[in-house]
């Protein structure tokens, strides 16, 4: 995830938006952006219903309760790409 604060500007330049998602809970995301020194787009939790999105996605493991790394693009009408 550092590596897309690094090309957010490109991101930008295409017109897009940069957010992160997971599992894990608010705290969890505060702990882990500070960690890494900051990051400057949103992170977002998918904590309760536990991994809705990423199922809707397909992109949760239930057996394991995680959520597998993905990358998706989604365009203005909510196509992925």
């Amino acid at each position: 995830m550092p590596s897309y604060e690094a090309d957010l500007s490109r991101f930008a330049d295409a017109d897009t938006q940069v957010l992160g998602i997971s599992v894990d809970s608010i705290p969890s995301h505060v702990a882990w952006a500070k960690s890494l020194g900051g990051i400057t787009y949103p992170l977002l939790s998918d904590f309760e219903p536990k991994g809705s999105v990423a199922r809707s996605f397909g992109a949760y493991r239930a057996a394991d309760g995680i959520t597998e790394r993905a990358l998706f693009v989604i365009d203005k009408d909510g196509k992925v790409a």
